[in-house]
């Protein structure tokens, strides 16, 4: 178990993509994580293609607008 920290987040993004030769699986169960996918994508952390799993609305995390899904403000 790893501290959820940018820093730690970071470097095992780093470790899995280029030691590891695979993709880091990100978790958005509300829109503030799909922000944080966004950082990692924006640093040249996070390469596509992106593995994002997600369950939004009223079965799922909080309720996602579709644009924010896209990446549209």
């Amino acid at each position: 178990m790893s501290p959820n920290v940018s820093a730690t987040i970071e470097r095992e993004i780093w470790h899995l993509d280029h030691v590891r030769c695979t993709r880091f699986g990100f978790e958005c169960q509300d829109p503030g994580h799909l922000f944080n996918v966004g950082y990692f994508v924006g640093r040249d952390q996070a390469r596509p293609s992106l593995f994002v799993e997600s369950l939004p609305g009223s079965t799922g995390g909080a309720d996602t607008p579709v644009r924010c899904m896209l990446g549209r403000s």
